[in-house]
Protein backbone atom coordinates (compact mmCIF):
# COMPACT_ATOMS: atom_id res chain seq x y z
CA UNK A 1 0.00 0.00 0.00
CA UNK A 2 1.42 3.30 -1.30
CA UNK A 3 0.77 6.53 0.78
CA UNK A 4 1.99 10.22 0.13
CA UNK A 5 2.92 12.41 2.91
CA UNK A 6 2.46 15.19 0.77
CA UNK A 7 -1.67 13.84 0.10
CA UNK A 8 -1.91 12.82 3.53
CA UNK A 9 -1.19 16.50 4.79
CA UNK A 10 -3.36 17.81 1.83
CA UNK A 11 -6.10 15.44 3.01
CA UNK A 12 -5.46 16.56 6.48
CA UNK A 13 -5.79 19.91 5.87
CA UNK A 14 -9.50 19.74 3.54
CA UNK A 15 -10.83 17.73 6.75
CA UNK A 16 -9.84 20.00 9.30
CA UNK A 17 -11.50 23.08 7.08
CA UNK A 18 -14.62 20.75 6.47
CA UNK A 19 -14.78 20.36 10.56
CA UNK A 20 -14.42 24.19 11.29
CA UNK A 21 -17.36 24.68 8.85
CA UNK A 22 -19.25 22.42 10.10
CA UNK A 23 -18.73 24.12 13.66
CA UNK A 24 -19.64 27.48 12.24
CA UNK A 25 -22.51 25.78 10.34
CA UNK A 26 -23.87 24.70 13.32
CA UNK A 27 -24.12 27.59 15.07
CA UNK A 28 -25.68 29.50 12.58
CA UNK A 29 -28.45 27.43 12.25
CA UNK A 30 -28.95 27.45 16.33
CA UNK A 31 -29.10 31.29 15.70
CA UNK A 32 -31.18 31.17 13.04
CA UNK A 33 -33.81 29.02 15.27
CA UNK A 34 -32.95 30.97 18.36
CA UNK A 35 -34.25 34.49 16.37
CA UNK A 36 -37.77 32.96 14.85
CA UNK A 37 -39.16 32.58 18.52
CA UNK A 38 -37.41 36.12 19.41
CA UNK A 39 -39.12 37.37 16.47
CA UNK A 40 -42.66 35.83 16.65
CA UNK A 41 -42.67 37.48 20.46
CA UNK A 42 -41.53 41.29 19.74
CA UNK A 43 -41.78 41.73 15.67
CA UNK A 44 -44.94 39.45 14.45
CA UNK A 45 -47.66 41.56 15.50
CA UNK A 46 -46.11 44.70 14.04
CA UNK A 47 -44.23 43.63 10.99
CA UNK A 48 -46.28 40.11 10.85
CA UNK A 49 -42.69 38.69 9.63
CA UNK A 50 -41.32 36.07 11.65
CA UNK A 51 -38.18 34.54 9.33
CA UNK A 52 -34.54 36.49 10.47
CA UNK A 53 -33.95 39.41 8.33
CA UNK A 54 -30.65 40.22 6.62
CA UNK A 55 -29.10 42.00 9.43
CA UNK A 56 -29.94 39.33 11.62
CA UNK A 57 -28.78 36.59 9.44
CA UNK A 58 -25.23 38.94 9.29
CA UNK A 59 -25.53 38.80 12.97
CA UNK A 60 -25.88 35.26 13.11
CA UNK A 61 -23.23 34.93 11.58
CA UNK A 62 -21.06 36.79 12.95
CA UNK A 63 -21.77 34.73 16.27
CA UNK A 64 -21.12 31.80 14.45
CA UNK A 65 -17.53 32.62 13.75
CA UNK A 66 -17.04 33.90 16.63
CA UNK A 67 -18.68 30.66 18.43
CA UNK A 68 -17.32 28.16 16.20
CA UNK A 69 -13.43 30.09 16.96
CA UNK A 70 -14.12 29.73 20.83
CA UNK A 71 -15.60 25.91 20.69
CA UNK A 72 -12.39 24.87 18.51
CA UNK A 73 -10.20 26.90 20.42
CA UNK A 74 -11.21 25.58 24.01
CA UNK A 75 -11.52 21.53 21.95
CA UNK A 76 -8.16 21.63 20.42
CA UNK A 77 -5.83 23.32 23.23
CA UNK A 78 -4.78 20.47 25.28
CA UNK A 79 -6.87 17.73 24.07
CA UNK A 80 -4.07 15.17 24.07
CA UNK A 81 -3.98 15.86 28.14
CA UNK A 82 -7.44 15.97 28.71
CA UNK A 83 -7.98 12.16 26.56
CA UNK A 84 -5.58 11.02 28.86
CA UNK A 85 -6.46 11.70 32.00
CA UNK A 86 -10.10 11.08 30.74
CA UNK A 87 -9.24 7.30 30.12
CA UNK A 88 -7.07 6.87 33.81
CA UNK A 89 -3.71 6.44 31.51
CA UNK A 90 -0.45 6.73 33.07
CA UNK A 91 3.14 6.81 31.77
CA UNK A 92 5.27 4.21 31.74
CA UNK A 93 7.27 2.60 34.65
CA UNK A 94 10.65 2.58 33.56
CA UNK A 95 11.43 0.38 36.68
CA UNK A 96 8.73 -2.36 35.55
CA UNK A 97 10.13 -5.18 33.01
CA UNK A 98 6.39 -5.24 30.86
CA UNK A 99 6.69 -1.24 30.68
CA UNK A 100 9.72 -1.20 29.04
CA UNK A 101 9.38 -4.08 26.66
CA UNK A 102 6.49 -1.56 25.62
CA UNK A 103 8.81 1.74 25.53
CA UNK A 104 11.51 -0.08 23.72
CA UNK A 105 8.84 -1.47 21.07
CA UNK A 106 7.56 2.02 20.33
CA UNK A 107 11.14 3.40 20.34
CA UNK A 108 12.07 0.90 17.28
CA UNK A 109 8.99 1.35 15.69
CA UNK A 110 9.71 5.02 15.81
CA UNK A 111 12.67 4.70 14.34
CA UNK A 112 11.14 2.36 11.27
CA UNK A 113 8.41 5.13 10.93
CA UNK A 114 11.58 8.00 9.89
CA UNK A 115 12.03 8.95 13.78
CA UNK A 116 8.44 10.09 14.53
CA UNK A 117 8.42 10.96 18.16
CA UNK A 118 5.78 9.28 20.33
CA UNK A 119 4.93 8.72 24.42
CA UNK A 120 4.39 5.50 25.46
CA UNK A 121 0.99 5.21 27.96
CA UNK A 122 -0.46 2.68 30.03
CA UNK A 123 -3.75 2.46 31.13
CA UNK A 124 -3.77 -0.25 34.70
CA UNK A 125 -6.57 -2.41 33.60
CA UNK A 126 -7.12 -6.16 32.51
CA UNK A 127 -8.77 -5.31 29.18
CA UNK A 128 -7.10 -5.82 25.98
CA UNK A 129 -7.36 -2.76 24.36
CA UNK A 130 -4.81 0.32 22.45
CA UNK A 131 -5.59 3.61 21.61
CA UNK A 132 -3.61 6.35 19.28
CA UNK A 133 -3.74 10.17 20.32
CA UNK A 134 -2.16 13.26 18.56
CA UNK A 135 -2.42 17.35 18.41
CA UNK A 136 -1.70 19.84 16.26
CA UNK A 137 1.51 21.09 18.48
CA UNK A 138 3.09 17.74 17.18
CA UNK A 139 2.17 15.29 19.98
CA UNK A 140 1.54 11.72 19.92
CA UNK A 141 0.84 9.14 21.96
CA UNK A 142 0.70 5.33 22.03
CA UNK A 143 -1.40 3.64 25.05
CA UNK A 144 -2.20 0.11 25.42
CA UNK A 145 -4.09 -1.76 28.86
CA UNK A 146 -1.79 -3.76 31.25
CA UNK A 147 -4.31 -6.54 29.88
CA UNK A 148 -2.75 -6.13 26.49
CA UNK A 149 1.34 -5.96 27.76
CA UNK A 150 0.33 -9.37 29.61
CA UNK A 151 -1.42 -11.26 27.40
CA UNK A 152 0.45 -10.62 23.65
CA UNK A 153 4.15 -11.80 22.72
CA UNK A 154 6.74 -9.46 21.80
CA UNK A 155 5.37 -9.91 18.00
CA UNK A 156 1.84 -9.72 18.36
CA UNK A 157 2.45 -6.14 20.69
CA UNK A 158 4.61 -4.84 17.56
CA UNK A 159 1.62 -5.34 15.52
CA UNK A 160 -0.52 -3.49 17.72
CA UNK A 161 1.96 -0.71 18.20
CA UNK A 162 2.37 -0.63 14.13
CA UNK A 163 -0.92 -0.40 13.72
CA UNK A 164 -1.40 2.57 16.32
CA UNK A 165 1.87 3.71 14.34
CA UNK A 166 -0.20 3.44 10.87
CA UNK A 167 -2.79 6.08 12.90
CA UNK A 168 -0.64 8.93 13.53
CA UNK A 169 1.84 8.74 10.09
CA UNK A 170 -1.76 8.52 7.88
CA UNK A 171 -2.65 11.28 9.71
CA UNK A 172 -6.17 9.75 11.27
CA UNK A 173 -4.79 9.85 14.77
CA UNK A 174 -5.18 13.66 14.46
CA UNK A 175 -8.58 13.67 12.83
CA UNK A 176 -10.11 11.13 15.54
CA UNK A 177 -8.30 13.26 18.08
CA UNK A 178 -9.81 16.52 17.50
CA UNK A 179 -13.29 15.34 16.26
CA UNK A 180 -13.66 13.44 19.87
CA UNK A 181 -13.20 16.51 21.53
CA UNK A 182 -15.13 18.51 19.29
CA UNK A 183 -18.37 16.64 20.00
CA UNK A 184 -17.54 15.65 23.56
CA UNK A 185 -18.78 18.68 24.72
CA UNK A 186 -22.24 17.75 23.00
CA UNK A 187 -22.52 14.76 24.29
CA UNK A 188 -21.52 15.40 27.92
CA UNK A 189 -24.06 18.45 27.54
CA UNK A 190 -26.34 15.98 26.43
CA UNK A 191 -25.69 13.67 29.40
CA UNK A 192 -26.23 16.48 31.92
CA UNK A 193 -29.46 17.11 30.42
CA UNK A 194 -30.62 14.11 30.64
CA UNK A 195 -29.77 13.37 33.99
CA UNK A 196 -32.21 16.29 34.65
CA UNK A 197 -34.79 14.67 33.31
CA UNK A 198 -33.92 11.46 34.69
CA UNK A 199 -34.33 13.56 38.19
CA UNK A 200 -37.45 14.89 38.10
CA UNK A 201 -36.00 18.63 38.36
CA UNK A 202 -37.49 19.75 34.89
CA UNK A 203 -40.93 19.09 36.52
CA UNK A 204 -40.05 21.49 39.60
CA UNK A 205 -39.00 23.82 36.48
CA UNK A 206 -42.10 23.96 35.22
CA UNK A 207 -43.91 24.30 38.02
CA UNK A 208 -42.12 27.29 39.34
CA UNK A 209 -42.81 30.80 37.95
CA UNK A 210 -41.43 31.04 34.35
CA UNK A 211 -40.50 27.55 34.93
CA UNK A 212 -42.20 26.81 31.52
CA UNK A 213 -39.70 27.95 29.55
CA UNK A 214 -36.99 26.73 31.06
CA UNK A 215 -38.08 23.44 30.41
CA UNK A 216 -39.29 24.17 26.79
CA UNK A 217 -35.77 25.81 26.55
CA UNK A 218 -33.85 22.57 27.66
CA UNK A 219 -36.12 20.48 25.63
CA UNK A 220 -34.83 22.63 22.28
CA UNK A 221 -31.12 22.41 23.08
CA UNK A 222 -31.15 18.72 23.54
CA UNK A 223 -33.23 18.60 20.09
CA UNK A 224 -30.26 20.94 18.64
CA UNK A 225 -27.61 18.82 20.31
CA UNK A 226 -29.21 15.23 18.92
CA UNK A 227 -29.05 16.74 15.65
CA UNK A 228 -25.51 17.71 15.84
CA UNK A 229 -24.63 14.29 17.33
CA UNK A 230 -26.38 12.72 14.48
CA UNK A 231 -24.03 15.15 12.23
CA UNK A 232 -21.02 14.34 13.76
CA UNK A 233 -22.12 10.03 12.92
CA UNK A 234 -22.69 11.47 9.28
CA UNK A 235 -19.13 13.29 9.22
CA UNK A 236 -17.51 10.20 11.39
CA UNK A 237 -18.46 8.08 8.38
CA UNK A 238 -15.77 9.92 6.03
CA UNK A 239 -13.10 9.64 8.23
CA UNK A 240 -14.12 6.59 10.33
CA UNK A 241 -14.44 2.88 9.45
CA UNK A 242 -11.41 3.04 6.39
CA UNK A 243 -8.59 4.65 8.64
CA UNK A 244 -8.25 1.01 10.20
CA UNK A 245 -8.21 -1.04 7.52
CA UNK A 246 -5.44 1.37 6.18
CA UNK A 247 -3.49 1.30 9.75
CA UNK A 248 -3.67 -2.23 9.92
CA UNK A 249 -2.13 -2.07 6.53
CA UNK A 250 1.01 0.13 7.72
CA UNK A 251 1.29 -2.09 10.72
CA UNK A 252 2.56 -5.12 8.40
CA UNK A 253 4.36 -2.98 6.39
CA UNK A 254 6.44 -1.39 9.29
CA UNK A 255 6.54 -5.36 11.07
CA UNK A 256 6.59 -7.20 8.30
CA UNK A 257 4.41 -9.91 9.80
CA UNK A 258 0.72 -10.03 9.02
CA UNK A 259 0.30 -13.39 10.91
CA UNK A 260 0.66 -11.11 14.33
CA UNK A 261 -1.59 -8.88 14.00
CA UNK A 262 -4.54 -11.26 12.95
CA UNK A 263 -3.51 -13.11 15.83
CA UNK A 264 -3.28 -9.79 18.36
CA UNK A 265 -6.58 -9.08 16.73
CA UNK A 266 -8.13 -12.52 17.70
CA UNK A 267 -7.30 -12.48 21.56
CA UNK A 268 -8.49 -9.02 21.57
CA UNK A 269 -11.65 -10.12 20.18
CA UNK A 270 -12.16 -12.32 22.61
CA UNK A 271 -11.19 -10.78 25.85
CA UNK A 272 -12.67 -8.23 27.81
CA UNK A 273 -12.22 -4.59 25.61
CA UNK A 274 -12.70 -2.40 28.83
CA UNK A 275 -16.24 -1.25 28.46
CA UNK A 276 -15.99 1.52 31.06
CA UNK A 277 -12.44 3.36 29.53
CA UNK A 278 -14.19 6.05 28.03
CA UNK A 279 -16.97 8.03 26.95
CA UNK A 280 -18.90 6.90 23.63
CA UNK A 281 -16.88 9.71 21.66
CA UNK A 282 -13.97 8.46 22.91
CA UNK A 283 -14.59 5.35 21.50
CA UNK A 284 -12.90 5.31 18.05
CA UNK A 285 -9.24 6.21 19.49
CA UNK A 286 -9.32 2.98 19.88
CA UNK A 287 -8.11 -0.09 18.19
CA UNK A 288 -11.66 -2.27 18.64
CA UNK A 289 -14.06 -0.24 20.47
CA UNK A 290 -14.44 -0.93 24.39
CA UNK A 291 -18.40 -1.19 24.17
CA UNK A 292 -19.15 -4.13 22.43
CA UNK A 293 -21.37 -3.46 19.53
CA UNK A 294 -23.28 -5.18 16.89
CA UNK A 295 -23.13 -2.95 14.20
CA UNK A 296 -19.49 -2.99 14.54
CA UNK A 297 -19.38 -6.30 13.27
CA UNK A 298 -22.13 -5.54 10.28
CA UNK A 299 -21.71 -4.46 6.84
CA UNK A 300 -24.54 -1.80 5.77
CA UNK A 301 -25.10 1.79 5.59
CA UNK A 302 -26.49 2.11 8.90
CA UNK A 303 -23.14 0.43 10.30
CA UNK A 304 -20.63 3.25 8.18
CA UNK A 305 -22.89 5.99 10.04
CA UNK A 306 -23.12 4.98 13.20
CA UNK A 307 -20.08 2.51 14.05
CA UNK A 308 -16.70 3.34 14.57
CA UNK A 309 -14.94 0.30 13.86
CA UNK A 310 -15.16 -2.40 10.79
CA UNK A 311 -16.21 -5.74 11.97
CA UNK A 312 -12.98 -7.47 13.26
CA UNK A 313 -13.22 -10.69 11.74
CA UNK A 314 -12.88 -9.26 8.17
CA UNK A 315 -9.76 -7.09 9.50
CA UNK A 316 -8.50 -10.55 10.93
CA UNK A 317 -9.33 -12.62 7.62
CA UNK A 318 -7.74 -9.88 5.27
CA UNK A 319 -4.68 -10.21 7.80
CA UNK A 320 -4.74 -14.03 7.64
CA UNK A 321 -4.66 -14.17 3.77
CA UNK A 322 -1.68 -11.71 3.44
CA UNK A 323 -0.19 -14.69 5.42
CA UNK A 324 -1.48 -16.91 3.15
CA UNK A 325 -3.09 -18.89 5.48
CA UNK A 326 -6.41 -19.51 6.38
CA UNK A 327 -8.33 -18.73 9.85
CA UNK A 328 -8.65 -22.41 10.99
CA UNK A 329 -4.71 -23.04 10.89
CA UNK A 330 -4.24 -19.30 12.47
CA UNK A 331 -6.75 -20.35 15.49
CA UNK A 332 -4.87 -23.78 15.61
CA UNK A 333 -1.66 -22.26 16.01
CA UNK A 334 -2.88 -19.72 18.77
CA UNK A 335 -4.34 -22.21 20.85
CA UNK A 336 -0.80 -24.27 20.90
CA UNK A 337 1.34 -21.28 21.53
CA UNK A 338 -1.22 -20.78 24.25
CA UNK A 339 -0.76 -24.02 26.00
CA UNK A 340 1.04 -22.54 29.43
CA UNK A 341 4.24 -23.93 30.07
CA UNK A 342 5.29 -25.23 33.68
CA UNK A 343 4.83 -21.83 35.58
CA UNK A 344 7.95 -20.12 37.55
CA UNK A 345 7.44 -21.18 41.33
CA UNK A 346 8.86 -17.77 42.08
CA UNK A 347 9.34 -14.82 40.20
CA UNK A 348 11.16 -12.38 42.45
CA UNK A 349 14.30 -10.88 41.20
CA UNK A 350 16.40 -9.33 43.53
CA UNK A 351 17.14 -5.53 41.64
CA UNK A 352 20.83 -4.95 41.58
CA UNK A 353 21.88 -1.91 44.32
CA UNK A 354 25.18 -0.79 45.90
CA UNK A 355 26.05 -2.75 49.52
CA UNK A 356 24.69 -0.39 52.04
CA UNK A 357 26.24 0.47 55.12
CA UNK A 358 25.68 -1.38 57.96
CA UNK A 359 25.54 0.97 61.42
CA UNK A 360 26.31 0.58 65.43
CA UNK A 361 24.14 3.05 67.49
CA UNK A 362 24.84 3.19 71.40
CA UNK A 363 21.45 2.48 73.86
CA UNK A 364 19.46 4.12 76.07
CA UNK A 365 22.13 1.68 78.62
CA UNK A 366 25.28 3.30 77.45
CA UNK A 367 26.26 0.14 75.26
CA UNK A 368 26.74 -0.54 71.83
CA UNK A 369 23.85 -2.66 69.46
CA UNK A 370 24.34 -3.82 66.01
CA UNK A 371 24.79 -3.82 63.54
CA UNK A 372 21.37 -2.26 61.82
CA UNK A 373 20.89 -2.14 58.47
CA UNK A 374 20.14 1.79 57.51
CA UNK A 375 15.77 0.72 56.95
CA UNK A 376 16.21 -1.16 60.58
CA UNK A 377 17.39 1.97 62.54
CA UNK A 378 14.28 3.36 61.38
CA UNK A 379 12.39 1.41 63.47
CA UNK A 380 14.20 1.24 66.95
CA UNK A 381 12.36 3.52 69.05
CA UNK A 382 15.65 4.08 71.33
CA UNK A 383 17.41 6.04 68.44
CA UNK A 384 16.89 9.56 68.22
CA UNK A 385 19.02 12.71 67.00
CA UNK A 386 21.39 12.72 70.10
CA UNK A 387 22.23 9.20 69.88
CA UNK A 388 25.82 8.30 69.19
CA UNK A 389 26.33 5.86 66.12
CA UNK A 390 29.12 4.50 63.92
CA UNK A 391 29.71 2.91 60.43
CA UNK A 392 30.75 -0.58 60.72
CA UNK A 393 34.66 -1.15 59.67
CA UNK A 394 34.63 2.66 60.38
CA UNK A 395 35.69 3.97 64.09
CA UNK A 396 34.50 7.71 63.50
CA UNK A 397 32.06 8.29 66.03
CA UNK A 398 29.42 11.07 65.64
CA UNK A 399 25.57 11.91 66.61
CA UNK A 400 23.00 10.73 64.41
CA UNK A 401 21.70 13.92 63.33
CA UNK A 402 25.19 14.68 62.04
CA UNK A 403 24.44 12.04 58.79
CA UNK A 404 22.05 13.43 56.36
CA UNK A 405 20.49 10.17 55.25
CA UNK A 406 20.09 9.45 59.34
CA UNK A 407 18.57 12.25 60.10
CA UNK A 408 15.95 12.42 57.31
CA UNK A 409 15.15 8.93 58.38
CA UNK A 410 14.92 10.36 61.52
CA UNK A 411 12.48 12.71 60.09
CA UNK A 412 10.27 10.76 58.47
CA UNK A 413 11.66 11.21 55.05
CA UNK A 414 12.82 7.39 54.60
CA UNK A 415 10.75 7.58 51.38
CA UNK A 416 13.27 9.84 49.84
CA UNK A 417 16.21 7.70 50.63
CA UNK A 418 14.40 4.90 49.10
CA UNK A 419 15.20 2.92 52.29
CA UNK A 420 12.61 1.19 54.24
CA UNK A 421 12.26 -1.22 57.43
CA UNK A 422 9.85 -4.24 57.52
CA UNK A 423 6.53 -3.14 59.50
CA UNK A 424 6.15 -7.10 61.07
CA UNK A 425 10.09 -7.97 61.67
CA UNK A 426 12.08 -4.70 60.89
CA UNK A 427 14.28 -6.08 58.51
CA UNK A 428 15.24 -3.82 55.51
CA UNK A 429 13.15 -3.96 53.03
CA UNK A 430 14.75 -5.11 49.69
CA UNK A 431 13.83 -3.16 46.11
CA UNK A 432 12.89 -6.75 44.14
CA UNK A 433 11.11 -7.51 40.81
CA UNK A 434 7.52 -9.93 41.31
CA UNK A 435 5.97 -10.46 38.13
CA UNK A 436 8.32 -7.68 36.77
CA UNK A 437 6.94 -5.27 38.81
CA UNK A 438 8.86 -3.27 41.45
CA UNK A 439 8.11 -3.55 44.81
CA UNK A 440 10.07 -3.76 48.51
CA UNK A 441 10.39 -7.56 49.90
CA UNK A 442 11.13 -8.89 53.17
CA UNK A 443 13.47 -11.83 53.61
CA UNK A 444 12.84 -11.90 57.18
CA UNK A 445 9.25 -13.15 57.53
CA UNK A 446 9.03 -13.29 53.27
CA UNK A 447 6.11 -10.47 53.03
CA UNK A 448 5.67 -7.64 50.29
CA UNK A 449 5.11 -3.96 50.41
CA UNK A 450 3.46 -2.84 47.06
CA UNK A 451 2.03 0.36 46.05
CA UNK A 452 -1.85 0.56 45.26
CA UNK A 453 -1.36 1.78 42.06
CA UNK A 454 0.43 -1.26 41.04
CA UNK A 455 -1.59 -4.21 42.12
CA UNK A 456 -3.18 -4.26 38.87
CA UNK A 457 -0.49 -5.38 37.24
CA UNK A 458 0.25 -8.39 39.43
CA UNK A 459 -2.82 -9.64 38.97
CA UNK A 460 -2.98 -8.86 35.48
CA UNK A 461 0.05 -11.15 34.49
CA UNK A 462 0.54 -14.59 34.94
CA UNK A 463 4.05 -15.61 35.60
CA UNK A 464 3.76 -17.05 39.36
CA UNK A 465 3.34 -20.53 40.17
CA UNK A 466 1.00 -21.36 43.32
CA UNK A 467 2.28 -23.41 46.10
CA UNK A 468 -0.05 -26.14 47.74
CA UNK A 469 -0.52 -24.01 50.65
CA UNK A 470 -1.57 -20.78 48.64
CA UNK A 471 -4.14 -22.95 47.14
CA UNK A 472 -5.70 -24.20 49.92
CA UNK A 473 -5.59 -20.68 51.65
CA UNK A 474 -7.34 -19.03 48.46
CA UNK A 475 -9.98 -22.18 48.58
CA UNK A 476 -10.86 -21.84 52.27
CA UNK A 477 -11.32 -17.93 51.06
CA UNK A 478 -13.59 -19.29 48.20
CA UNK A 479 -15.74 -21.28 50.53
CA UNK A 480 -16.03 -18.51 53.10
CA UNK A 481 -17.43 -16.08 50.66
CA UNK A 482 -20.14 -19.06 49.07
CA UNK A 483 -21.09 -20.04 52.27
CA UNK A 484 -20.72 -17.20 54.58
CA UNK A 485 -23.23 -13.87 55.17
CA UNK A 486 -20.00 -11.38 55.76
CA UNK A 487 -21.06 -7.96 57.44
CA UNK A 488 -17.66 -6.27 56.79
CA UNK A 489 -18.33 -4.12 53.49
CA UNK A 490 -15.67 -3.63 51.00
CA UNK A 491 -12.50 -2.26 51.80
CA UNK A 492 -14.20 -2.09 55.96
CA UNK A 493 -11.86 -1.80 58.58
CA UNK A 494 -11.64 -4.50 61.65
CA UNK A 495 -12.30 -2.48 63.98
CA UNK A 496 -9.69 -0.59 64.98
CA UNK A 497 -6.73 -2.66 65.16
CA UNK A 498 -3.69 -0.97 64.09
CA UNK A 499 -1.00 -3.55 63.79
CA UNK A 500 1.24 -1.51 62.14
CA UNK A 501 3.39 1.50 60.80
CA UNK A 502 3.49 2.10 57.79
CA UNK A 503 7.59 1.62 56.45
CA UNK A 504 6.77 4.42 54.24
CA UNK A 505 5.45 7.99 56.95
CA UNK A 506 5.50 5.75 60.12
CA UNK A 507 1.75 6.50 60.60
CA UNK A 508 -0.73 3.41 61.77
CA UNK A 509 -1.91 1.18 59.13
CA UNK A 510 -5.20 -0.11 58.59
CA UNK A 511 -6.00 -4.00 58.44
CA UNK A 512 -9.08 -4.88 56.23
CA UNK A 513 -10.15 -7.30 53.40
CA UNK A 514 -8.33 -6.30 49.91
CA UNK A 515 -12.14 -5.64 48.60
CA UNK A 516 -15.69 -7.64 49.13
CA UNK A 517 -14.86 -10.09 45.93
CA UNK A 518 -11.20 -11.05 47.75
CA UNK A 519 -11.37 -11.12 51.20
CA UNK A 520 -7.46 -11.25 51.74
CA UNK A 521 -6.49 -9.44 54.79
CA UNK A 522 -4.18 -6.90 53.99
CA UNK A 523 -2.45 -3.52 55.69
CA UNK A 524 -3.03 -0.55 53.84
CA UNK A 525 -1.45 3.26 54.46
CA UNK A 526 -4.10 5.22 54.07
CA UNK A 527 -1.77 8.31 53.43
CA UNK A 528 0.89 6.68 51.46
CA UNK A 529 -1.57 4.45 49.29
CA UNK A 530 0.49 1.63 49.80
CA UNK A 531 -0.22 -2.13 50.85
CA UNK A 532 1.42 -4.37 53.34
CA UNK A 533 0.99 -8.36 52.44
CA UNK A 534 1.99 -10.51 55.11
CA UNK A 535 3.59 -14.06 53.40
CA UNK A 536 1.55 -15.60 50.84
CA UNK A 537 -1.16 -13.03 51.56
CA UNK A 538 -0.24 -11.62 48.10
CA UNK A 539 0.13 -14.75 46.20
CA UNK A 540 -3.34 -15.71 47.40
CA UNK A 541 -4.94 -12.73 46.11
CA UNK A 542 -3.15 -13.77 42.94
CA UNK A 543 -4.82 -17.14 42.93
CA UNK A 544 -8.73 -15.93 43.59
CA UNK A 545 -8.28 -13.30 41.05
CA UNK A 546 -6.99 -15.79 38.13
CA UNK A 547 -10.24 -18.23 39.70
CA UNK A 548 -12.29 -15.44 39.02
CA UNK A 549 -10.72 -14.45 35.97
CA UNK A 550 -10.87 -17.74 34.84
CA UNK A 551 -15.06 -18.36 35.36
CA UNK A 552 -15.82 -15.03 32.89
Amino acid sequence: MGFSFIEIEEQKSRLIFLLFLFLMLFYFIVAWLLIIPFNLVFFSRISGVFLPTLKQMLIAFILAVIAGAAHWSISVNGVVARALASIGARPVDEKDIFHVKFKNIVEEASVAAGGRRVEPWVIPVSALNAFALSDFSGRAVIGVTEGLLAKLNRSQLEAVIGHEFGHILSGDSIMTTITSSLFGIYSSLMDGIRRIFESGRHTRFSRSRGGGGVYIFLVLVYLILAVTKFMSKLLNMFISRQREYRADAIAVRLTRNPLALAEALHLISRGWRGAYLSSEHLASIFIVNPVHNNLDESESFFSDIFSTHPPIKKRIAIAVDMAHINVKNMEDELKQKSVPAERMSSTIQEVEQPEEDRWFAVDSQGQWQGPFAFGQMAAMPWITAETWVHKEFDSKVQYAWQNDDIRGLLQGNGAQHGRYSCPRCNFALKDVLYEGVPLWHCSGCAGNLVERSKIMRILTRRQQGFSAEVEQMGKVIKTTVKHSQISTKAGGSFGSAQLFNCPLCRRPMRRQFYNFDYLVEIDLCLYCDIIWFDKNELEVLQFLYEQHDELK
